[in-house]
């Protein structure tokens, strides 16, 4: 199974043991699933992990795991469609992996 993630999610994953959040990025990394990313995301969650308010919640090793993990783990798409689906300029991407994912297109 292909599964797309917000970053929201993965960042709610690190901030709240024992969350939904929590338990699917668990699953991710026991391989339970194929996590689906892009470099936009990986320096997306970079960026946002150091934003001063979520910086007092996150320990720097675990999101240099999850960030690792990303890397090597995950499935990194390179040639995504164009889509504005959503008002959010930055949820378009994960708009565009879900349709990339959908078309079953590796």
């Amino acid at each position: 199974m292909r599964v797309v993630l917000d970053t929201g999610v993965l960042i709610a994953a690190l901030i709240t043991p024992n969350t939904p959040p929590a338990l699917i990025y668990q699953a991710w990394r026991k391989r339970r699933f194929e996590l689906v990313t892009s470099e936009w995301q990986v320096d997306e969650f970079r960026r946002v992990s150091r934003y001063p308010k979520l910086r007092r919640f996150l320990k720097p090793t675990e999101t240099g795991n999850l960030v690792n993990g990303l890397r090597h783990q995950a499935t990194i798409l390179e040639a995504l469609p164009t889509v504005h689906l959503s008002p959010d300029l930055d949820d378009n991407p994960c708009s565009r992996w879900a349709k990339r994912v959908r078309r079953n297109i590796s």
